[in-house]
């Protein structure tokens, strides 16, 4: 997951697997599937501390989108996309697309209103996801008067 940079805070995702790579072709071993798990960190880039932090019981490897009003779109292996409050890390909005999470958020604006448009569905094995038609999910912003 790249990092995203939106204002002053520099948001970036980690992967909960300590699973170590021991060296250029040696084996390793994952954690169990239970024990998987991300963190969604936020970083304030003046001072460099952490802002807040959002914990997904799956690795995160959905794209992580801040259109505006400082509002945080991603989602997550379950099926989840989910809307956080780029302030404090707080979800406000959660709605399961059906299928896992695991490609690109995109915005756009048509007419002064934001939309945001979601990627789901399971395109690989190998994050242990139930099978999910691929499908575009969108969802639209209130339109803010000026």
């Amino acid at each position: 997951m790249s990092p995203l940079i939106h204002e002053d805070l520099v948001i970036i995702g980690l992967a909960g697997n300590e699973a170590m790579v021991k060296g250029m072709g040696e084996s390793w071993e994952p954690d169990p599937v239970y024990q998987m798990h991300s963190w969604l960190t936020a970083i304030d880039t003046a001072p460099g501390t952490v802002q807040w932090r959002y914990q997904s019981s799956r690795p995160m490897v959905a794209a992580v989108t801040a259109p505006a009003a400082d509002l945080v779109f991603t989602g997550e292996l379950n099926g989840d996309c989910i809307v956080i409050d780029g302030r404090d890390g707080s979800v406000l909005y959660r709605s399961n697309t059906g299928g896992a999470i695991s490609g690109g958020t995109a915005t756009y604006q048509v007419g002064g209103k934001q939309y945001v448009a979601v990627t789901s569905g399971a395109a690989t094995r190998f994050w242990t996801v139930p099978p999910a038609a691929a499908t575009v999910v969108v969802f639209s912003l209130p339109k803010i008067e000026n």
